[in-house]
């Protein structure tokens, strides 16, 4: 029996993502390109986060005609550093697909960077929370937006509600930065500054770039706020690793996180 290339499509993203770890370029490729025929929104995204993987180049008229294809879309946008758009995507994926946490965590952590303040990010981890209400990263998400926005004991409250994790693990060191923004921004420099190394230390043990110049980042501009003299080469040095690990997110966290060091400068 002959099967429509649509209904395929998801079937063959899936055993290419799923050769990647046998390391076999050309059979991924094969079946990427299959996936492309007529894809799915599903399978678009994956055949999207996988081809870079095998250096297949793609082409976006393959998918200007997928419907519902806001993730695809917002990831396309996201690695053009086209933020605006990438975020406009992810909001629409969110309304698409509400109980869906990774759209709210995407669009809120563009909208973040990207506004003046919280606000925005704020409401839509809420609005994901009420959904997942045990989502560990939304939960780290929404207590680091809160305080930003200078809510801290409700931060704390949210932050409170996380599972128990090493600290030396992904989402473990995020929670450690997470308590160090809290802690710098209740005055309690010595616990702020203790965790931060505590977080960017475990990074570096595992090799975890980006998590180690994300939070030394953060780190960098806590210390600016309370005028350490060591903050401007800190944040020079993690801006200059964002720009050469080149990942769209990092970048544009270096650049909000100078920003927000130049205006401490200027208050």
């Amino acid at each position: 029996r002959e099967f429509h290339p649509h209904h395929m499509s998801e079937l063959a993203a899936a055993l290419g993502t799923l050769e990647l770890q046998g390391a076999k370029p050309k059979k991924v490729r094969r079946l990427l390109q299959q996936a492309l025929e007529q894809p799915t929104e599903n399978a678009l995204a994956q055949v999207q986060w996988a081809a870079p993987q095998v250096r297949l180049d793609l082409d976006e008229r393959q998918w200007t005609d997928v419907p519902r294809n806001f993730e695809a879309a917002g990831w396309t946008n996201y690695e053009a550093q086209q933020f605006q758009a990438a975020r406009a995507a992810y909001l629409a994926w969110f309304q698409d697909e509400p109980f869906s946490a990774e759209p709210a965590i995407l669009a809120g952590y563009l909208s973040h960077l990207l506004d003046p303040t919280p606000s925005r990010a704020i409401d839509l981890t809420r609005m994901a929370l009420a959904a997942s209400p045990a989502e560990d990263l939304l939960l780290n998400n929404m207590a680091f937006y809160l305080a930003e926005a200078g809510q801290l004991d409700l931060a704390q409250q949210y932050l409170a509600r996380t599972q128990p994790l090493p600290p030396d693990t992904e989402l473990g060191l995020t929670l450690s930065a997470t308590r160090g923004l809290i802690a710098f921004r209740r005055g309690n420099e010595e616990l702020g500054r203790a965790l931060y190394e505590q977080a960017i230390a475990a990074a570096r043990t595992r090799s975890l770039w980006e998590y180690e110049t994300l939070a030394t980042l953060y780190y960098s501009r806590e210390l600016a706020r309370i005028q350490d003299p060591s903050a401007p080469e800190r944040l020079m040095r993690a801006r200059l690793i964002a720009e050469k690990i080149a990942e769209p997110g990092l970048v544009l966290t270096a650049q909000r996180a100078t920003a927000d060091v130049l205006a401490f400068s200027e208050a």
